[in-house]
């Protein structure tokens, strides 16, 4: 993951450094619906890149999952949690939220029986994802 996150850091600063960069004259310009173009054409584009870095980074997020479950260790179950939730609320994926949602709920409810039944909703709803998009 950390490769990918050193990729992904580097891109957003790039992106930071261009903004501070530009002067109003410089700046892109705005698409005018008079065009057919989304006027939300950047967003709509920054959240299909957000997405695109997730899912390349979906196998490594259910691998840490998985492994802070095996070993019983609650406090990284829950630091995992928070960082996946993290980076899917951008993206737009409800069932993946719900059951990252539910697991968070449950890891600070500290309702021990409940932990392997919202880890495994959270990592189905993952391996889901992951097949839907042709990656597993």
């Amino acid at each position: 993951m950390g490769n990918t996150i050193q990729k992904m850091l580097q891109r957003i600063s790039g992106l930071l450094t261009r903004r501070d960069v530009m002067t109003p004259t410089a700046a892109p310009e705005i698409v005018s619906a008079e065009n057919n173009y989304p006027p939300d054409t950047v967003a709509a584009r920054f959240s299909s890149e957000l997405f695109a870095s997730l899912l390349l980074e979906l196998p490594e997020h259910r691998h840490a999952l998985l492994d802070a479950h095996a070993s019983q260790d609650i406090d990284a179950l829950g630091r995992c949690t928070h960082k996946l939730l993290g980076a899917v609320v951008y993206c737009d994926l409800p069932e993946l939220t719900r059951s990252l949602h539910k697991l968070q709920h449950v890891i600070r409810s500290e309702d021990v029986n409940a932990v392997t039944p919202a880890c495994n909703a959270s990592v189905q709803a993952i391996e889901a994802l992951l097949a839907k998009s042709g990656y597993i």
